[in-house]
Order: structure tokens, then sequence, then C-alpha cells
């Protein structure tokens, strides 16, 4: 039972570091959906890139020092950490785009930002593994 619950511990951080994450990112897509006078679909992208780059860099935070540890390696730590920053930023814009994208694509009669916490709750699966396998993998 010990065994499975260490296995799990990362995943369960990871999870409650996205869940704050998305609470930050979906408060703040709200209030600026609310405040952002422009067209629905470029209103959508403004307000994810602002709310995403707020909320992505508390989660890339958490995640490196919280959620795996600090992995990667402590010897050469700036460096290691300015690699995971590099690839969590290519990690983060390829989801930011993907989330606007496919969130400006859902009918409007389903409101936005329920739309967005459907599509986002996919790209977080993916995420992790990537973030566990890429991003913040331990250096062998």
């Amino acid at each position: 039972m010990i065994d499975f619950i260490k296995k799990y511990i990362p995943f369960l951080k990871f999870v409650t570091s996205s869940l704050t994450g998305s609470a930050v990112e979906l408060l703040l897509f709200y209030g600026l959906c609310q405040v952002i006078p422009l067209p629905r679909v470029q209103m959508i992208y403004l307000a994810t890139i602002i709310s995403r780059i707020i909320a992505g860099t508390l989660n890339f935070l958490m995640n490196k020092f919280w959620s795996f540890d600090g992995a990667g390696g402590s010897s050469g730590a700036a460096r290691t950490m300015g690699s995971q920053a590099v690839k969590y930023a290519i990690l983060f814009v390829g989801k930011m785009l993907a989330s606007a994208q496919l969130v400006s694509m859902m009918p409007t009669a389903i409101p936005t930002v329920l739309s967005k916490a459907v599509v986002d709750t996919g790209i977080f699966f993916i995420s992790y593994v990537i973030q566990k396998k890429w991003v913040f993998a331990e250096k062998k």
C-alpha cells in the first residue's frame, strides 16, 4: 500500500497544483471576459493569454519545487531550471494556443467559461505526461 501511495504522490501533487492554477486562471479569464471590449474570438484569445501567463508562472513554480520535488538534478541547478523553464514555455504556448482555439470553436450556446473548463481538462492529462517525461524528467 505504501509503495502505491509513493508512486502516486507526484500525480496527486500535480493535480493539486493544476487545480490551484486552473482556479486562478478561470477566475482571471472570467473577469477579463467581462471587461475586454473586443469581439468574442479576440476577447477569448486575449483573456486566455493574460490569464494563462499568470497562472502558468504559478503552475511552473509549484510543479518545479513541489509536484516534482525540484526534479531534474541538483548539479547545475540554474542551468537545469533554465532548460526546464524553456521546455515548460514551449508546452505552455502549445497549451495556450490549443485552449484558445478549441474554446473559440465551441458552440456559442455553451457558456465560454464552461467550454474552457472542459477543453482544459482534456489538455491537463496530456500536460502531466509531457511534464513528467520531458519538462521535469530526472536526469539519468
